[in-house]
């Protein structure tokens, strides 16, 4: 039989977190915008250039297979074409909002 649960506990829990949440986020929690797209943006130029020398290896000779390239071109393609949405939809929602300013 499952252990009955105090109504005082539940309560007292419901307050910490409650206090908990109005505190002010850590230095940790707190992300600005313009860092996270920053952040994206290195990550997407560290997956073209991984393909890149991924190819180059590929022309070269060396020893690295022909679906690890594949991979890794379609890796950095995703990436690219998700931050391309990432843009129109940042620059739709800019527009937005200018049109709805007086």
């Amino acid at each position: 039989m499952p252990e009955k649960i105090e109504a005082q506990s539940v309560r007292a829990l419901y307050e910490t977190q409650k206090k908990q949440m109005m505190e002010k986020p850590s230095a940790q929690q707190e992300v600005s915008f313009g860092k996270m797209l920053g952040e994206a943006v290195q990550q997407v130029q560290q997956t073209e250039t991984d393909a890149n020398a991924a190819v180059q290896k590929y022309v070269n000779g060396e020893e690295i297979d022909v679906h690890n390239v594949m991979i890794l071109l379609e890796k950095a393609n995703l990436n690219l074409r998700m931050a391309m949405q990432i843009r129109n939809k940042v620059i739709a929602a800019y527009e937005e909002i200018k049109r709805l300013q007086f």
